[in-house]
């Protein structure tokens, strides 16, 4: 019987916020953009809380690289899950362009791929070495473990000392990909201003915390719950943005915006006029190293880590049951730290894959958790996202929505039948603020009325005249859903989070559906049986018992 081996892909991203011109120079390039967009902060939503940060650009970089080597329904899925329509080909020239759009700036910028083939690199065909250098990959033969994490560190000025803390014995090559960006402050924050100052923590007790200050002219959009603005860095077009809730967030706020609501977002900060504020942020330095396996096959990508129905033969030229691989090992590890100065970032993934074997001006403090992007304004293109909880930098837990912790942390933070009456009973009041615009930011429920809802389309208004004001499980959600445009879709999607983290098994039975079998297997099916109308419906993720089918059916209709 043949020696097991595997082909280690590490996936390594370094990004640093800097300052560019235009981005898009064409349709392929602002679909990766758009592409990475999405996987990224679908990550993002998936890990458990606390301090997160993560570079999207980095991920789906390296995981192109390893989708370039699959074939049949492995290639399909991770195709599905990177959002990507490109072949090979398209999707390495459009991200080389992206790269050297963004290394042109005067913020120091660098992107770079590797090849390390490994003790069984021999495994690896001609073929796949070509196609991963049109991605502007360098090649390594013989590398051992201390070579990968030495190619890391130099590649993200030391920040990222080691992806890997082992190497399968029978490894045959490890993909990287990795990115640094090191920006200034277009508007500096003066050192001598500096000074402690309360920052109020997710449980409602304050830390001191270095609070750095200055005042100066930055883009600002003021949704319905929350702030945003844009820091941007010297130079060009690149900024850090944040998004401060008006206070103490809820487990769905940290979450992240959507894709759609993160393109308005970021659209309307480009177009804004500068306003003059007095701005208090914490000073902070920030780690983060996940597992991404598990939030991988809940998006989708399961045949990739499936050890005998994985293919990848486009690595190895071969169909061979003795040849086939699968992906094993996918890790990130992230770096970001803000100071007087500027932004210096880091990140890195590995994928591991296995054969078989005038007046005074306003102030706006930043004095509670916040979710921040590094995004050039000019192409939408986020090369970082995370989350701030504490800045003194306590690391939140590594891991998938799934983690049990994170579920019971939540359960005894928050009384839902309390919680969601709050809500529902605020949007139904006449006395609510109605506010249009901003209904297209939100990112959980009360920051949108029902009304809002009802302007962006008309056939919100006639579904709910159709079926009346009810909020039995997803009911709602799943016809605001069928509406189609991107604001509703992004309402629906609010709702839905709210619901899954917030409602008890016991209560409706839409939310215990929700709760065994996450979201997008709930739109997948309630699309599929017709209750929602959400155009062509996404495969089924999971293959749901009968009797959850059922409960599901009669709480969504």
């Amino acid at each position: 019987m043949a020696t097991p081996r595997s082909i280690l892909g590490a996936a390594f991203a370094i990004a640093t916020l800097v300052s560019s011109g235009p981005l898009c120079a064409g349709d392929q390039v602002e679909q990766v953009v758009a592409a990475d967009n999405t996987f990224g902060l679908a990550l993002l939503a998936g890990l458990a809380p606390g301090n997160t940060i993560l570079s999207p650009h980095g991920i789906a970089s390296a995981t192109a690289m390893a989708l370039a080597g699959a074939r049949g329904e492995t290639e399909r899925e991770m195709a599905q899950v990177l959002g990507t329509p490109l072949a090979a080909g398209e999707n390495a020239a459009a991200r080389r362009r992206l790269g050297r759009l963004l290394a042109s700036q005067e913020p120091q910028f660098v992107v770079a791929n590797a090849l390390h083939l490994t003790r069984h690199g021999d495994l690896v065909a001609p073929s796949y070495k070509e196609t991963v250098g049109t991605f502007g990959a360098e090649l390594f033969a013989g590398s051992d473990l201390a070579a990968i994490n030495g190619w890391v560190s130099a590649r993200s000025n030391g920040r990222i000392a080691r992806i890997l803390t082992r190497l399968d014995p029978n490894s045959a090559c490890v993909l990287v990909n990795a990115t640094f960006f090191k920006g200034a402050w277009q508007t500096a924050f003066p050192k001598r201003r500096t000074a402690p100052a309360a920052f109020r923590l997710l449980d409602g007790t304050t830390a001191e915390v270095p609070t750095m200050r200055t005042a100066g002219a930055f883009p600002v959009v003021r949704a319905h719950a929350f702030d945003a603005l844009a820091l941007p860095y010297r130079g060009g077009t690149i900024a850090m943005v944040i998004l401060l809730p008006m206070r103490t967030p809820g487990e769905g706020f940290l979450h992240g915006p959507s894709p759609a609501a993160a393109k308005a977002l970021l659209a309307d900060l480009r177009r804004a006029t500068p306003e003059r504020i007095e701005l208090w942020l914490p000073r902070f330095t920030l780690e983060s190293d996940a597992d991404l396996v598990p939030l991988l096959k809940g998006l989708g990508m399961r045949l990739a880590f499936d050890r005998d129905r994985a293919d990848f033969s486009g690595i190895t030229e071969s169909t061979d049951e003795d040849k086939r691989l699968h992906i094993s090992q996918v890790r990130t590890r992230a770096f970001i730290s803000a100071d007087e100065d500027g932004t210096e970032a880091a990140a890195a993934t590995a994928v591991e894959i296995a054969k078989r074997a005038g007046r005074p001006a306003p102030i706006v403090r930043v004095d509670r958790p916040f979710v921040f992007m590094i995004a050039d304004l000019e192409s939408g293109a986020i090369l970082f996202a995370g989350r701030v909880t504490d800045p003194r930098g306590k690391p939140g837990t590594a891991g998938g929505a799934e983690d049990p912790a994170s579920r019971a942390r939540l359960a005894g933070q928050v009384d839902p039948r309390a919680r969601v009456k709050e809500l529902f009973e605020r949007e139904r009041s006449p006395a609510t603020p109605r506010i249009g615009g901003p209904c297209r930011y939100a990112t959980y429920p009360g920051q949108c009325t029902i009304t809002d809802v009802q302007r962006t389309s008309d056939s919100i208004r006639q579904k709910i005249i159709e079926g009346g004001p009810r909020y039995e499980g997803y009911r709602i959600a799943f016809r605001f859903a069928g509406a189609a445009p991107e604001d509703n879709r992004l309402v629906a999607q609010a709702l839905a989070r709210e619901h899954e983290l917030r409602l008890a098994n016991s209560w409706y039975p839409g939310a215990r559906f929700v709760e065994k079998y996450g979201i997008r297997a709930a739109r997948s099916f309630a699309c599929t049986l017709k209750t929602i109308e959400a155009g062509p419906c996404p495969p089924i993720l999971f293959d749901i018992p009968a009797v959850d089918r059922t409960d599901y059916f009669e709480s969504a209709r």
